[in-house]
């Protein structure tokens, strides 16, 4: 055996790479994780909650449409600001909905969409946040629908509440 091959212990920390070409091989794996792990974050997140409402369609409008001025009985987080701060940007408002602009950091937009159900309103709420890639919004995203879906169940039993009081 030659003194230039390493035996033992030795032999098994050696490489018969050299070190540059380890470092190289060690970047480029970290780059294609990090490019699957960037590639893997949602683009977006959409939170849908839908209720029955005791109400006509007309009705359930017209108290929707008090939401930028924050109605107590909405817990939705962008309805909640002092008055004359809404959070709240109208952008249409028909006969068969609302919809929203929410500034902020990020892109964020709600609708809220009427149908008639029998004597009553069909109300399908969404809350979307388009993350445009950010990974940071991402990783905050994952706990989005949780928080923001129980806004948007407790806005809507309150206002299942307000319009049972009325009946």
């Amino acid at each position: 055996m030659s003194e230039r091959e390493p035996t033992g212990a030795a032999h098994a920390t050696a490489s018969r790479y050299p070190a540059p070409v380890r470092r190289l091989s060690l970047l480029i794996c970290g780059l294609l994780l990090t490019t699957l792990l960037v590639a893997s974050v949602p683009r977006r997140s959409e939170v849908r909650r839908v209720a029955s409402l005791p109400a006509a369609p007309e009705v359930v409008h017209g108290l929707l449409a008090a939401l930028p001025e924050g109605p107590a009985w909405c817990s939705w987080e962008p309805a909640l600001r002092p008055p004359g701060d809404t959070a709240l940007v109208p952008t249409a408002d028909e006969p068969r909905g609302l919809w929203f602009d929410v500034p902020g950091a990020s892109l964020r937009k709600a609708a809220l969409l009427l149908e008639p159900e029998g004597d009553g309103t069909r109300l399908e709420w969404l809350d979307v946040l388009h993350l445009s890639g950010n990974p940071l919004a991402s990783i905050q995203a994952l706990t989005r629908p949780q928080r923001i879906g129980a806004q948007l169940e407790d806005s809507l039993t309150g206002l299942r509440d307000v319009l049972e009081a009325r009946r």
